[in-house]
């Protein structure tokens, strides 16, 4: 088999191009995260090129790409994957010595990529990879006596982009020979028995996973070869620990917040116990043997016998969702998993959602935190749902995009609310004023635009979510009106002039008053549930259930029913 404009490697499913081409090039970015040799700082950004994190990451990104203790420091190659952006690591002992003479240190070369939609993320594993781990520290060490430079805590020296990250280019032939020299070392290795424990426990949704018998870090070639035999969209979003540098047991949570492999070192978690389906455990298995055969035909074997093709669709529905800075989307995408009570609607993960799930959770669940701003890029998040009445199911596809990314309308957010089945849109109601009034007027020009309906009114169903409506209610007259009303509770506190544009607009939509933290009535008093720490912070109140959200499933299950023909 051949697919894919003619790349012969495009079989293995983990590089299925979807008839694209192949990219010319990868751009990149790099970062070095270390002790400065002779410095009494702690680790910090060495050097970097000026694109670095500029996403807003930069302070973060240490921690989502920590190893545990890192006591143990010895050359490893890990991928690590946040929404859209992968990041390439080699890590190795470095040869720095702190301000108190202590050595031991582990060093980290960090390459970070923006996948574009298009790209397997597995292509650029097989050549980000190697391309990192031939990276060391002379591009810093002769610099480290420079003026202020080792005592200045904030100071970064700045890495020239053409000279020290050059984009890459992408040939057939050296993504052939990558796949060629992963194959011989995995196969070197490991054995099928162990590979197919490690992919059955993907299969069943374990993360921190182990490879049994691993006696030493895998190279860069191998590591990437791992992902080949994954459907694309999980591989898209697996996030893999080459070698775990720590003599002490890690936080597991840490641990498997961050990776979903960890594939061996010092203190790796055991090789899990996992109880798979029969199908779960053919699929593993066919992983495992096509992959050290070097053959992906006998991935592409019958589906799974639970899987029902005559009622899900081959292409997911896709709702897109749009609002201003700060409107609430990601909480309300968050919560829509962790609390959501869908009534006929049942809400299930998959790979693409997985790591918004875990990060979400332990904000919002374990830290009683709201989600920080959503940063550059697109966070891709995908749920099943399943109707418990009917048993249809349906694939929801939705793109969480920073605000400001979503305020400007980039041709590719134009082309998503365009395509899209069914809308979502949040606005909130404390960002009152003429400005917003003319960002909503002019945002729904452009759907409507985008749309290419020309003189017609757009017949797609519409959910238009007032977030942040706890803020509105102070009675229980209010929070059952906003319950068993919503429509004509977000009519009342419509300070923007949205629904007289959308009534310009759109033929089928519905108002729905939202609050991803909620409000609890108890003794005919109306108790808010956000609370602001010592550093001003707002927080949610842990000592509540789900049933003091306000209409976070609501405006989805409508869209279902809709889209489904159900209502």
């Amino acid at each position: 088999m051949n697919p894919s404009g003619g790349a012969p490697f495009a079989s293995w499913p983990a590089l299925d191009l979807r008839g694209q081409p192949l990219p010319s090039r990868l751009a990149y970015e790099r970062g070095i995260w270390g002790k400065v040799h002779g410095a009494p700082s702690d680790f910090r950004w060495i050097a970097t090129t000026p694109s670095f994190a500029s996403s807003g990451r930069r302070d973060d990104l240490p921690r989502e790409l920590h190893l545990g203790t890192e006591d143990a420091p010895e050359k490893s190659i890990s991928w690590r994957i946040l929404g859209d952006i992968c990041y390439a690591m080699s890590a190795y002992p470095s040869r720095a010595t702190d301000a108190a003479g202590r050595t031991g240190f582990l060093e980290k070369q960090v390459l970070e990529w923006r996948r574009p939609e298009d790209v397997p993320a597995a292509l650029a594993a097989l050549l980000l990879l190697p391309h990192v781990a031939s990276f060391d520290d002379s591009v810093w060490w002769d610099r480290r006596t420079g003026p202020r430079w080792s005592d200045d805590e904030d100071a970064t020296l700045s890495l020239s982009p053409t000279e020290t990250a050059s984009p890459l280019p992408v040939a057939t032939a050296d993504v052939e020979a990558a796949i060629t020299r992963g194959l011989a070392q995995l196969t070197a290795a490991i054995s099928e028995p162990a590979l197919a424990e490690l992919y059955a426990a993907l299969l069943v949704g374990q993360s921190a996973i182990s490879l049994r018998g691993l006696r030493s870090p895998l190279s860069a070639e191998a590591v990437a070869a791992l992902l080949l035999p994954l459907p694309r969209p999980l591989a898209d979003s697996l996030s893999i620990a080459g070698w775990l540098p720590s003599r002490r047991v890690p936080d597991a949570d840490e641990l498997q917040r961050c990776w979903d492999l960890v594939l061996g070192g010092p203190a790796a978690p055991p090789p899990p116990a996992v109880a798979p389906t029969p199908d779960q455990e053919r699929q593993a298995r066919a992983m495992a043997q096509g992959l050290l055969a070097g053959d992906p035909a006998p991935l592409g074997e019958a589906t799974p016998s639970g899987h029902r093709a005559s009622v899900r669709p081959q292409q997911p529905i896709e709702l897109a969702m749009w609002g201003l800075t700060a409107a609430g989307k990601t909480a309300l995408l968050a919560q829509l998993f962790i609390e959501g009570d869908g009534g006929d609607w049942e809400i299930f993960p998959t790979a693409t959602s997985r790591n918004f799930i875990l990060v979400m959770q332990e904000r919002i669940r374990t830290n009683n935190g709201f989600p920080s701003a959503t940063a550059g890029g697109v966070e891709k998040i995908e749920y099943q749902f399943r109707n418990r009445t009917t048993g249809v199911e349906v694939s929801l596809s939705m793109e969480d995009r920073a605000g400001s990314a979503s305020e400007g309308l980039s041709d590719g957010l134009k082309d998503s609310l365009g395509r899209a089945a069914g809308l979502v849109l949040v606005f909130d109601p404390p960002s009152e004023g003429g400005a917003l009034a003319s960002a909503v007027s002019k945002t729904l020009i452009d759907i409507h635009i985008a749309s290419g309906r020309g003189a017609q009114r757009d017949e797609r169903p519409i959910a238009v979510c007032l977030s942040k409506a706890d803020m509105l209610i102070e009675s229980p007259q209010d929070l059952r009106r906003a319950q068993k009303e919503p429509d004509a509770f977000v009519r009342e506190h419509d300070h923007m002039g949205l629904v007289r544009t959308l009534d310009r607009y759109f033929n089928n939509y519905r108002l729905f008053p939202v609050s991803a933290a909620g409000v609890r009535q108890r003794r005919g008093v109306v108790e808010p549930l956000v609370f602001y720490d010592e550093k001003l912070a707002p927080r949610i109140c842990p000592v509540r259930d789900s049933s003091e959200l306000l209409n976070v499933m609501a405006p989805f299950t409508w869209l279902l029913d809709k889209v489904t023909g159900r209502a």
